[in-house]
This record gives structure tokens, sequence and C-alpha cells, in this order.
């Protein structure tokens, strides 16, 4: 007698808004939380209190879920072809798009919220944080370093935490979102390398393999001239070598810009 297996479960909408928000990948929002927990400490000489405490950490959990929302609606179209994120609820239909922004829009609306709890020069910040947010998934459309706007995005919490502590940017706040502009470059670019093959989006890892030309060469090889000792040696490199060596040349530059601007 055979038996016959139970259909498995549907995933709940909750499973499915965590899934969404990348509950199980907290990676995100620490990178996040990092700087901008960092830039209160500063601006406070110390410990800042337990409100705004609260207030950036909640915030920028929340604001990170949303832009995980809109980034999923602008690139699903993109992400149904690339293995690592064909299975995401938006694109894989689970989720749909009305859905998805609206589970986004709650989630910012929270976040402003808390916001609106700090003074009016934080609550005029988060306004342009919110548009960074938004422009960030289109602008791999139409820029050949999206990652920069993701840095910028990525680091907005700094000034903001000073405008909150202080009532005040000091110059000081945007030395300290530039070192972290390059830091997120960093590993931005090397996290790029993962997918960069299936991911037809504007990127920097893209843009170095043009200025190499390594995208005409890729199935080949490259030869390079190497003298050394009065002789000239002839090396076959893989293309996919150069873009790696070179991708990880620039986020090295980058994280030493970063400890340079921020020591």
């Amino acid at each position: 007698m055979t038996t016959i297996a139970p259909a498995p479960h549907a995933p709940s909408r909750l499973s499915l808004w965590l899934d969404l928000i990348r509950w199980n990948r907290p990676a995100g929002w620490l990178l996040l939380l990092w700087p901008t927990l960092s830039a209160l400490w500063v601006a406070a000489g110390g410990f800042p209190g337990w409100h705004l405490l609260l207030v950036f950490t909640l915030g920028t959990i929340l604001m990170r879920s949303a832009g995980c929302c809109v980034n999923d609606v602008a690139d699903r179209d993109f992400d149904r072809h690339v293995k690592r994120t064909a299975q995401r609820p938006v694109t894989s239909g689970q989720v749909s798009v009305k859905e998805a922004l609206a589970v986004g829009a709650v989630l910012a609306l929270a976040a402003f919220a808390l916001v609106l709890t700090t003074n009016a020069l934080t609550i005029a910040l988060s306004f342009a944080a919110l548009a960074i947010t938004l422009a960030y998934p289109f602008a791999k459309r139409v820029l050949s370093m999206p990652q920069a706007v993701l840095g910028v995005a990525f680091s907005f919490g700094i000034p903001m935490a000073f405008a909150a502590v202080q009532g005040a940017v000091p110059a000081l706040a945007w030395v300290l979102l530039l070192g972290n502009l390059f830091w997120v470059l960093a590993y931005d670019t090397e996290y790029a390398m993962v997918d960069r093959d299936e991911r037809q989006i504007k990127s920097l890892i893209r843009l170095i393999e043009d200025m190499l030309d390594v995208s005409r060469i890729r199935t080949g090889k490259l030869s390079i001239s190497i003298s050394g000792s009065g002789d000239v040696n002839t090396r076959q490199l893989e293309a996919d070598d150069v873009s790696v060596s070179v991708a990880e040349l620039f986020a090295s530059a980058s994280t030493v810009a970063f400890e340079l601007l921020t020591v």
C-alpha cells in the first residue's frame, strides 16, 4: 500500500513578509546600525541616552526593511534571472507588488513616527534619507556606480544622529559620512562579484570591467607583458582573474580611505 505525502503548507503572510524584509539576514541592518550608533556616541561624547538609542536602532531596522521592499519591487524583472534572488517573495509572485509596497509604506511610516520624537532638523533630514532610499534601486539603471548612492543611503544616519544630539550637523558628521561611503563602496563591490554575470544591471564591477575591456574577452585569455631582469615574459591570465583582482584592489583602496577619514 502506497502512502501519499501531504502537500507542503503554503507559507503564511507573516513568513513571506519576514522574507521580504530579509529578517533572517541581519547583516544589512547591522551594516547600517554600526555607523549610525557610532555617530550617536561621537556626537554625544558618550552614551546618548535610551530615547535616542531606541529611536535610531528601531528606525534603522525599519528603514532598511522598507528599502528591501522597494528594492525587490524595482528589481523583480532582473531578480528572476539570478539564482540567488529568483525565489524572493515579489520575484516569485508570492507577494504582489502592491502588497510589498504597502508593507514598505507601513514600515517607513513607523520609522517616521519615531523621528517625530526628535527635533525639527532631524525630521527634515529624514525626508532626504527617504528620497535617497527610494532612489537607490533605480540608480542601478542609470549610474555606473550605484554603490555610491547606496553608500549615501547607508551613511545618512550619521548626520541625522548629530542633528538629534546637537541640533546641528557639524563638518565632522560629513567627514564621517564620506568615510563610511568609502567603506560601503568597498564591501558592496566585493558583494557584487557574486552574481555579476547573471545580473544585467549597472554596477561598479561592470564599470571596472568595461574600462579594462574585460567583458570582450570573458571566455578567453588576456595577455599582458611583464618586464623583469631585462626579459619580457608574457603571462596568460584568465579575464575573471583580472576583474576580480581590480575589484579587490578597489575595495582595498576604499577601505584605506575609510580608515584615513575616520581616524
